[in-house]
């Protein structure tokens, strides 16, 4: 079910266009695969092989593993099928019948590109009418009014899902599985640029900029909540959360600047510092302020393109400095960022205020069981000591008893993990 990974509709193309260019015959010998008995792909009127379309349409979306050998996947029709995922990727193929109010590839990409175009221009606060981008879609797809308006709510919806900036707040969850491979297509270079643009300055103002913390707990049980494999650009998304974040403090910065300056002028505004960007990240907050008695705050910014529900991450530092600070510690959640920011608060310490579930572990390779003890026991580089035997005891047991459920050796399984146990020096 390896196939089932690829979601790159421009991936397929350059597969055909690669087929076009080397000619049939010499892409399949190429590619080591035979020629379709049936479900042929039809694009501009030509046919081509889907299975070897397929397989080397893979390679294209992900190059670090190569195009796929025709012994690694089946063709034909059956779910995750080369025929089948082609077919969802919007290719017409020879037997099978398309929903024909479904959208095509080329309605969902045309009103794919006019949706980012609007999105980049927001973003960079230029102007943007979307009463003329509608008017231009439906003339282009032949689509109601008011189906292309809820194609882009659609891509909303895809967007908020995957935590990522939106043209509008009303979105449209019922959508189309092509409109989101194309939307999200890793390949197709529409949300490229959302890491480079920077996100303008937003002219601060602590008036009407507080409000009230969410009244409801928010879900982060997903146990149940499916899986789906998307191709992370993880450089991407990092550069892009950096510039959120790096938004987010300014804006804080200048509210409680201005929050200052309204009570007690510039000499009290200056002590609004930005500690984070002057003495790195280590500190568990990144603005050091005064309350209204000008006893000192420390505030940790949460900012978030998204609304005022969505969840945010928090480290163990950022925890612990809330608990030794109390009620001086705050943490600013910024949330809408781009569109009409606000805040709430939440006062130290924290954790009878978030619902917090793990999300990331920290692993290492296993050592083997004799060493185990005395790894334990050991003395660590920096000299911090190892604790804690009845803790390696404890996790011997657990490693037997997953072994025993698996089926697996307990020794070949203590060779994948060892959980560090290390002295907690406050």
């Amino acid at each position: 079910m390896v196939l089932r990974t690829l979601t790159s509709p421009t991936a397929v193309k350059l597969a055909l266009h690669e087929c076009d260019r080397l000619g049939r015959e010499q892409f399949l010998r190429t590619y080591g695969f035979r020629p379709a008995r049936e479900y042929l792909l039809i694009w501009n009127e030509t046919e081509y092989d889907s299975k070897a379309v397929a397989g080397v349409a893979y390679g294209y979306q992900f190059p670090q593993s190569g195009a796929l050998r025709a012994e690694q996947f089946s063709g034909g029709i059956d779910s995750g099928n080369a025929a089948h995922i082609l077919h969802k990727l919007g290719f017409d193929i020879r037997g099978m019948v398309r929903n024909p109010n479904d959208w095509t590839l080329t309605e969902c990409e045309v009103t794919a590109d006019a949706y980012f175009e609007g999105l980049e221009r927001k973003l960079r606060r230029e102007p943007y009418v979307r009463v003329a981008a509608l008017r231009k879609l439906v003339e282009q797809t032949g689509r109601p009014r008011g189906a292309v308006d809820r194609t882009f709510q659609n891509i909303d919806a895809i967007l908020h899902e995957a935590e990522l900036p939106r043209l509008n707040d009303g979105i449209s969850p019922d959508v189309q599985t092509l409109m989101r491979f194309v939307t999200l297509d890793p390949l197709a270079r529409r949300m490229e640029w959302a890491a480079a643009v920077p996100i303008p300055p937003i002219p601060p103002s602590s008036r009407n900029v507080f409000v009230n913390p969410p009244n409801r707990q928010l879900n982060t049980d997903n146990s149940e909540v499916g899986t789906r494999a998307v191709k992370i650009d993880f450089s991407e998304r990092e550069a892009r959360n950096r510039n959120i974040g790096t938004t987010g403090e300014e804006f804080v910065l200048e509210v409680e600047r201005d929050r200052l300056m309204q009570r007690g002028g510039r000499d009290l505004a200056e002590k609004a510092k930005w500690v984070s960007r002057e003495l790195g990240d280590g500190l568990g907050y990144d603005i050091e302020s005064v309350d209204e008695d000008g006893e000192p705050l420390l505030i940790e910014v949460k900012a978030t393109l998204q609304g005022k529900g969505s969840l945010f991450f928090v480290t163990e530092n950022e925890l612990r400095v809330a608990r030794r600070e109390g009620k001086r510690y705050r943490l600013y959640r910024v949330f809408d960022l781009l569109r009409d920011p606000k805040i709430y608060v939440l006062e130290g310490p924290l954790e009878d205020k978030l619902s917090i579930q793990a999300q990331v572990y920290i692993a290492s390779p296993l050592w083997t069981g004799e060493l185990l003890t005395n790894c334990a026991r050991a003395a660590v580089p920096d000299g911090t000591t190892t604790v804690c035997a009845n803790a390696t005891s404890k996790l011997t047991r657990a490693r037997k008893a997953r072994g025993r459920d698996t089926g697996l050796d307990s020794r070949k399984f203590e060779n994948m993990f060892i959980l560090k146990w290390y002295r907690r020096s406050d």
